[in-house]
């Protein structure tokens, strides 16, 4: 018997940012093999583009330590953080994670029926 593969999607920032504050982040590794984390461009781009952070250095070795169980899915605001990297001076709207997140969940409802996806959130905002 297989097991099925469980979808993790984090579309927002604040998990990750407190789950590397407590020194957390292989706990959403830590109830099944089968787990697939998916996190969006705008997560990967929030959570480690300081340098001078500590949460955000957990946050980008976790994500390198882990590559090969992690999804980077990209957003409509994917070209827009790409000129963002290659030019710090440009300047992402504030609630781009906010927005992000609307589109991205309602665009994950329609992908791979029958694939168990567990969505996480922190921001009561969002429920």
């Amino acid at each position: 018997m297989s097991n099925t593969p469980i979808r993790l999607v984090i579309p927002d920032s604040g998990v990750l940012i407190s789950l590397a504050h407590g020194h957390l982040l292989d706990a959403l590794f830590s109830f099944s093999g089968d787990v697939r984390l998916t996190v969006t461009d705008v997560v990967q781009y929030e959570t480690t583009i300081r340098t001078d952070l500590v949460d955000a250095g957990r946050i980008k070795e976790f994500l390198k330590r882990n590559a090969a169980r992690i999804k980077v899915d990209a957003t409509g605001f994917h070209k827009l953080i790409e000129q963002a990297i290659e030019n710090p001076a440009i300047e992402l709207p504030d609630n781009i994670g906010e927005i992000s997140i609307y589109g991205y969940i309602n665009a994950i409802r329609q992908d791979e029926p029958g694939i168990p996806v567990l969505v996480l959130f922190e921001d009561e905002w969002f429920l």
